[in-house]
């Protein structure tokens, strides 16, 4: 009996020491996000964008709007947003490469600019694009231009001067 009384005083001591032993499981997560916090354009994109234009589009806090001619031959989209480097803005503006497209680099101005034309299938058909991209250090800066492949030549001085008065604003002082 003696044994047996030993024996079990052994096995719940045991138990206790093992039990004291066991921690709960914590649910905790350690989260190490850094958050980038995106400095707002130093600029904005002015052109000489015609007046009967209708804005048609407003995304992204403004920073991309569409206008639309009234008969809907082309539409004018300007954009300003940031990407990780030229062929990567390009390739969100046009769907191709720096390679592919073969930007035209203009030294005019103290921001970096390209110009550039694609053509593209749309809801209407064949559109015949071009646009003009600038890159101040930390923002593109875009236009683009979409028109109705036949009707490109109807529109070719249109788009030139537009594409010609591009440029950039400082926001100083807003």
């Amino acid at each position: 009996m003696k044994k047996n009384l030993l024996l079990i005083c052994t096995i719940i001591f045991i138990l206790l020491l093992s039990s004291c032993s066991v921690k709960g499981v914590t649910l905790e997560e350690c989260v190490n996000d850094t958050i980038i916090f995106e400095a707002e354009p130093q600029y904005t994109l002015s052109a000489e964008i015609p007046t009967q234009m209708l804005l048609s589009v407003s995304l992204a806090q403004g920073n991309q709007k569409v206008y639309t001619q009234a008969d809907g031959d082309y539409e004018i989209i300007t954009d300003v947003f940031s990407a990780s480097d030229l062929d990567s803005a390009l390739l969100r503006l046009t769907g191709q490469t720096y390679d592919q497209l073969r930007p035209v680099a203009l030294g005019q101005s103290s921001v970096d600019e390209y110009r550039y034309a694609w053509t593209a299938t749309g809801e209407d058909g064949s559109l015949t694009c071009c646009g003009t991209l600038l890159y101040d250090g930390l923002h593109y800066y875009s236009l683009s231009i979409h028109c109705k492949s036949a009707l490109q030549n109807t529109y070719r001085e249109k788009f030139t001067h537009i594409l010609s008065t591009v440029g950039l604003q400082s926001n100083e002082g807003f």
